[in-house]
């Protein structure tokens, strides 16, 4: 399979998303904005798992031999690197705040498909 210019563009687009998702959440958690926080977290969901997916695309494309440049492979790796560490810091917010008691299960879940991704990079 090979990952076209779309693929990249469409991925780049993901990754914006998700950080601005994963940059409001930590915003919601340090200044105790829980009733936001609670709405982002649904959203935050859904662009988990299309993160899920593609990642799923960058590893085929870091495995084929006639697609996308290493470079780009190395910068969508390199952002989603970043998006994870925001995201564990979420996590560490999360569980210091009284917020951990109402969307322990949620997170659990999201945090389970992150922590999966992070071992394919």
């Amino acid at each position: 399979m090979q990952t076209g210019l779309n693929d990249v563009e469409g991925i780049e687009t993901l990754l914006n998303k998700t950080e601005d998702v994963f940059l409001k959440e930590n915003t919601y958690l340090k200044t105790g904005q829980l009733e936001e926080y609670k709405k982002v977290l649904e959203v935050k969901k859904q662009l988990v798992r299309e993160l899920d997916s593609a990642l799923q695309t960058i590893i085929l494309a870091r495995e084929s031999k006639e697609s996308t440049p290493k470079s780009v492979i190395r910068s969508l790796q390199d952002r989603i690197m970043k998006l994870l560490m925001i995201d564990r810091e979420n996590e560490q917010l999360l569980m210091r705040s009284s917020a951990g008691n109402f969307v322990s299960s949620d997170i659990r879940s999201t945090t389970a498909t992150l922590n999966r991704m992070s071992k394919n990079i």
